[in-house]
């Protein structure tokens, strides 16, 4: 389940947006392939939505006391009502774009922020990115119950940025051009391994991130 935005192109609401729910090409190997395949999905999701505007849960929330929110929620999880039906979604994924600029803390420069965002009932995993100064972050928080090893969910994203890298240098020739510069055969460049940043691990074992990224 992610965010989409729900703005028009004429829309300066602050915040704007309803979930929806992509299914994961976890089917498929290629990572390349799962890219197309999301990217898909989500384009159709975003067309359906121009052409019949969703309901915008932003406004929705705003119309119910916090009050009523909070007890609603302590009365779904103290009685346990998850286990009642299927969850909507194994995981929860956003991206929160950033400020682009320097920001600044009682003088302080801030030279990161990550985001550690909590768990809706039902869910076993959260990620999601944060952009800031030319950097991108991304927090992943997952159940103890139903994930063993979260570092490994990090590491994984790593790799499939690797592969992609990989697949858009080999794209536009890059891959080629750095082979042919050094004297190595077009397979043998194919196989030219693409340094990955590891995983920085802060706080309890329940969460984990990946080093900083340019954006792909």
């Amino acid at each position: 389940m992610m965010p989409i935005s729900t703005r028009s192109a004429d829309d300066n609401a602050a915040n704007s947006w309803s979930p929806v729910v992509v299914t994961l090409p976890v089917h498929l190997a290629d990572a390349t392939e799962q890219l197309v395949s999301i990217h898909d999905a989500t384009s159709h999701i975003k067309d359906g939505r121009r052409s019949t505007p969703a309901v915008n849960l932003a406004d929705v929330i705003d119309l119910v006391p916090p009050v009523v929110i909070g007890l609603a929620s302590s009365l779904y999880s103290t009685l346990k009502l998850s286990r009642l039906h299927s969850p909507v979604a194994r995981m929860i994924t956003s991206n929160v774009p950033g400020p682009s600029g320097a920001m600044y803390c009682a003088g302080a420069h801030v030279v990161g922020m990550h985001a550690i965002a909590p768990l809706v009932e039902g869910t076993n995993l959260n990620v999601t990115a944060v952009s800031y100064g030319g950097t991108f972050d991304i927090g992943i928080v997952a159940c103890p119950d139903n994930v063993d090893d979260v570092a490994s969910i990090a590491r994984g994203i790593e790799d499939v940025i690797g592969e992609l890298k990989l697949a858009a240098e080999v794209k536009t020739g890059q891959r080629t051009q750095v082979a042919r510069a050094v004297g190595l055969q077009p397979a043998m460049a194919l196989a030219m391994p693409t340094p990955v940043t590891h995983a920085r691990k802060r706080g309890d074992a329940q969460t984990a991130g990946p080093g900083r990224k340019q954006p792909a």
